[in-house]
Order: structure tokens, then sequence, then C-alpha cells
């Protein structure tokens, strides 16, 4: 429903990962201030480009900020930590850390299912679109829990 309901430019590019990481961060960075969460950023000096959609892309970058936030609600000093690495010729990672409150085995196994969620409000779509959206990409999404150090997902 979140995929089909908003309208996003499905057109494909090379997209700078960078610059979009940086503008996603910036556009929420008020947001994240208003729950005294820091927002910390590892980049590379230079672009790394993907074939991909742009919009998905930032969808995708905002759920993952979105997600860490909400684990970060009730947590002294939260932060979130994005890293783009250039992994391989034609790979590149991202990485979201946060030093939330981490995921229960039951909720890791389910994190990705269509409609599941831990949120009162939430529709249980994002990551499943999210992890959709990237395996169209050719790449993969999985999810690294600690109940007492946070999630990384990368």
């Amino acid at each position: 429903f979140l995929f089909l309901g908003k309208p996003t430019n499905l057109a494909y590019s090379n997209v700078d990962i960078n610059q979009s990481i940086k503008e996603v961060s910036q556009f929420l960075k008020y947001e994240l201030e208003q729950h005294n969460i820091n927002i910390a950023l590892t980049l590379p000096d230079s672009p790394i480009y993907a074939f991909i959609s742009e919009d998905q892309l930032k969808q995708i970058l905002i759920n993952l900020i979105q997600n860490a936030k909400d684990a970060l609600l009730d947590v002294e000093q939260p932060e979130i930590e994005i890293q783009l690495q250039h992994t391989h010729a034609k790979q590149a990672t991202i990485i979201f850390k946060d030093n939330g409150t981490g995921m229960s085995k039951e909720t890791q196994q389910k994190i990705f299912d269509p409609f599941f969620t831990t949120k009162e409000s939430g529709s249980g779509l994002g990551l499943y679109l999210s992890k959709k959206l990237i395996e169209d990409w050719e790449g993969e999404i999985s999810l690294f829990t600690n109940m007492t150090k946070g999630t990384t997902f990368m």
C-alpha cells in the first residue's frame, strides 16, 4: 500500500548513493534532533553510483532511519550511524547502526514479512518493500541485533 500509494519516480539512472544519503539525513535531521538523536555519516570522499531509482533508494533510506529512530526513543545518548562502503567493483554496502533496544529472535524472524509490525501505528510494509526493492536491484539486506547494543542493517 505504501509503495502503491506514494507517487515515485521509477526511472532508473546513475544515482550518487553518497549524495542521496546526505540529502535524506539532512531532510530528517530536524525530526531526529527533536528526539535528541545524533546521526553520524561515514561516507567516502568520492561518489558511488548505482543504476537504480533515486526515489526508491530515498524511500528505503527514510524507512531505515525512521525505524532506527523508533528503536531509540527510550535510549540515553541515542545515535544512528550510516556508513557507505565500496565493497567490490560493482557493489556497495550501506550500513545502518543504532544503539537502540535491539530485537527479539521472534521479531528478527518476521521483520521482513508483509504486514508484520511492532509499532502501534505501523503498516508492516516498510521493511518488506525495502527488501523487495533491494532484491530487485540484485542486492540483499540483512540484520544483526543485540538486545543491549542495538541493531545493524546492511
